[in-house]
């Protein structure tokens, strides 16, 4: 599905007052304008923005205009409106990307647990997590 009707549906669930967070990261970000109703989003959600190594933060074009109009510089601006607001985290980059996560666990699926495949991209608790509750079709632990 779209991320934009994934969140819609949160929000009909969850009512109009409740505060959305929608984490990206910024190699994502940059890209967000070729998203299917990308405007969308971030009237239905905060956008939750994480710095990845080698994707700067858009300078130029709509979505850097996006990010200006709305940047917040603390979370606590999060929680005085439900969404509209871009919240870029300061943090140390880290090289992991959600595909290849998905992948390396389309291989576990297929060939048995090995969480050495997994190692650098996940934390050894996100791992329990997902063996426990069978997560991305991992059998349960």
């Amino acid at each position: 599905s779209y991320s934009v009707d994934t969140l819609a549906a949160l929000r009909a669930a969850l009512g109009p007052e409740v505060a959305l967070g929608w984490v990206l990261g910024s190699d994502a970000l940059a890209g967000l304008d070729r998203w299917h109703r990308w405007r969308d989003l971030v009237d239905a959600a905060h956008l939750l923005v994480l710095e990845r190594p080698g994707h700067p933060l858009p300078r130029t074009g709509v979505v850097a205009e996006l990010v200006e109009a709305r940047c917040v510089t603390s979370p606590d601006a999060l929680r005085d409106a439900p969404a509209g607001r871009v919240w870029c985290v300061g943090q140390r980059p880290v090289e992991v990307s959600a595909t290849e996560v998905r992948r390396r666990l389309a291989l576990t699926v297929a060939e048995g647990p090995r969480e050495a495949s997994l190692d650098g991209l996940l934390s050894p608790s996100v791992w329990a997590y997902i063996r426990n509750e069978g997560l991305y079709g991992v059998r349960r632990a």
